[in-house]
């Protein structure tokens, strides 16, 4: 069962709540790969009569169409056949009205072929194709429908949008009238989207997704959907997958077939044996060894833009500890999620410094056409939606908002559930005259420490000691021990602030170990770094460690993940994508 609630306001993505039931399916494999072609992966499959059909593709080279009985219980393939040249990724089929159908997601093509031909010819002879066109999107699954006299396209966007569009198919498929003329509605639909197929009695669209690798699957209502055009509205009941990959899936009366590409095989359930799944957690990381010690970089997971309010849903529906998001505030000083210190606009960058929010506000991220969120809102949904245990790291990158940020976390009852990263010594002299007065604080870490090369951590150190002013170049400022505590002046606000310390000042060291906080270093994989690490560690401060400086090292694998934080001296290893982390307990 699910850990989560959700209202009418939240975003599409949280598809469960405590009410709800997730259903559980006895899953049986009925076909594998290897004992037919090693080198084929599994994409879609549909079912007619005793036939089962099955696309595979063969290292994106081309689509192969196998056919088989499914009442053969050797599964002896009845015949292969080859699809058109340019479908070299064909993901998804469907029968409908006497005719054979399959999408190819390589080439956005779905091609329509005659039953007579597959079954009798060598080589497939296609009736009609038509191109689903979009600029930068790629469609994996589609279905058709016909409801109340009108027939309907549904087709999925993969990856980039998550999007399902509805078009009329009389209309886009044999007139070839086109995307926009033929679209009715588009929604936004599930996750990792991945196949779809309507129910025999027509009243159910069947859709399988994928989720931090959990398998999904969701039985939509028909009706229900084109009228309220709300795909969270139409779901009717949620199943568990195999839990691997699903990649398309077939539904015939009450039994529906699984195409898994993570293990290159087939599987089947019967619909009316699910049974409740209670003792279900949904996206349960706390079997990840050092679990506790695991921060989500920029809300980094999957398809999602950093920093973005989608993003940090996504992240705060697990039950990872620490989420991290990066803040910074426009001309007229209104706080917003975002990394970087300027924002492209064509071939031209602009300083968010210098623009007010109504103006950051009309930007977009090209990833889904995403606004920019507002850090209130993202507080908002941490304050209703966070879990027992779970810290948001809020990384300040410009100076002067300390009361602000303090009172925000304050007044939203979040002093207990916030950490504060920055690479700003004054942020951290502020927010200790701040703690002093209200009595209450959070942790501070401060980032500093270069142990990701000898060079960046002994000679610029030793170079900007013998500068008495900031070293600034593009949006970066170096900051050393000859001005560490001056005041910032005009690079108070729209710059990274870089330091680099010989050695941590003293009364810097002081603050962080009275709030119980620490430092946080970029690292490379290795041992190179751990002795200093061992020594701030011993002197009482808490150590936090992501990937080496301009991301030219990411913590981004399990693996990586696992060799820093099973050290005893890290208490805290970024992240720069949770989706590695499998949601099942680690053997």
């Amino acid at each position: 069962m699910s850990t989560k609630n959700t209202t009418s306001s939240t975003p599409i993505h949280e598809f469960f709540s405590t009410e709800e039931n997730i259903n559980k399916l006895k899953w049986e494999e009925v076909f594998a790969l290897e004992n037919l072609n090693p080198e084929y992966v599994p994409q879609g499959i549909a079912v007619h009569d005793d036939l089962v059909y099955h696309t595979i593709h063969k290292k994106d080279t081309k689509s192969i169409l196998i056919i088989f009985r499914k009442s053969d219980p050797t599964l002896l393939v009845v015949k292969e056949l080859e699809l058109p040249p340019e479908a070299t990724h064909t993901s998804d089929l469907t029968v409908y009205k006497g005719h054979f159908y399959a999408i190819d997601y390589h080439s956005n093509y779905i091609y329509q072929l005659d039953f007579k031909e597959l079954r009798h010819k060598l080589k497939l002879k296609v009736i009609r194709k038509v191109r689903v066109t979009k600029p930068d999107r790629q469609f994996g699954s589609f279905e058709i429908v016909e409801h109340e006299g009108k027939e309907y396209l549904f087709v999925t966007t993969f990856l980039k949008d998550n999007r399902m569009y509805v078009f009329d198919f009389d209309a886009f498929f044999r007139q070839r009238l086109g995307f926009e003329k033929s679209l009715l509605f588009s929604i936004e639909s599930s996750f990792f989207t991945q196949g779809l197929c309507l129910s025999s009695t027509a009243k159910s669209l069947f859709h399988s997704v994928n989720r931090f690798g959990v398998d999904f699957i969701f039985e939509l209502d028909i009706r229900r959907l084109l009228l309220t055009k709300n795909y969270r509205e139409s779901i009717t009941r949620s199943f568990l997958g195999p839990d691997k990959m699903i990649e398309d899936l077939a539904v015939q009366g009450d039994t529906v077939y699984t195409s898994d590409e993570y293990v290159n095989k087939v599987y089947r359930a019967n619909l009316t044996e699910a049974v409740i799944a209670t003792d279900f957690v949904f996206n349960d990381l706390s079997g990840v060894p050092h679990y506790g010690k695991l921060l989500s970089h920029r809300a980094r997971v999957w398809d999602f833009q950093e920093n973005t309010l989608d993003a940090f849903v996504e992240v705060l529906s697990t039950n990872v500890k620490y989420i991290e998001i990066d803040i910074r505030f426009s001309s007229d000083d209104v706080a917003y999620v975002y990394h970087d210190s300027f924002f492209k606009e064509g071939k031209k960058k602009f300083r968010f410094s210098e623009k007010t929010w109504a103006e950051v506000e009309e930007q977009r991220y090209e990833h889904k056409e995403l606004r920019i969120s507002k850090l209130e809102e993202v507080l908002q949904h941490f304050a209703t939606h966070k879990k027992e245990g779970q810290i948001l790291a809020l990384d300040l990158k410009d100076f002067g908002y300390e009361r602000y940020i303090f009172d925000l976390c304050k007044n939203m009852g979040l002093i207990d559930s916030i950490i504060i990263f920055t690479w700003t010594p004054q942020v951290i002299f502020a927010f200790d005259m701040i703690f002093q007065e209200e009595g209450v604080a959070f942790p501070l870490y401060f980032s500093h420490v270069r142990v990701d090369s000898m060079f960046k951590y002994l000679l610029i150190p030793t170079l900007l000691n013998h500068r008495k002013f900031f070293f600034a170049f593009k949006d970066f400022v170096l900051i050393s021990n000859a001005n560490y505590n001056q005041p910032l002046g005009k690079y108070e606000k729209g710059y990274r602030h870089v330091p680099y310390f010989a050695q941590l000042p003293e009364d810097l060291k002081a603050i962080l170990k009275k709030y119980s906080g620490g430092i946080c270093v970029t690292k490379k994989r290795g041992r190179w770094g751990d002795d200093l690490l061992r020594q701030y560690k011993n002197g009482g401060l808490k150590v936090a460690i992501f990937g080496a400086f301009f991301g030219l090292v990411k913590i981004n694998t399990k693996e990586e993940f696992e060799y820093e934080a099973q050290k005893s001296h890290i208490d805290i290893v970024f992240m720069d994508d949770l989706s590695r982390i499998p949601s099942s307990p680690i053997k």
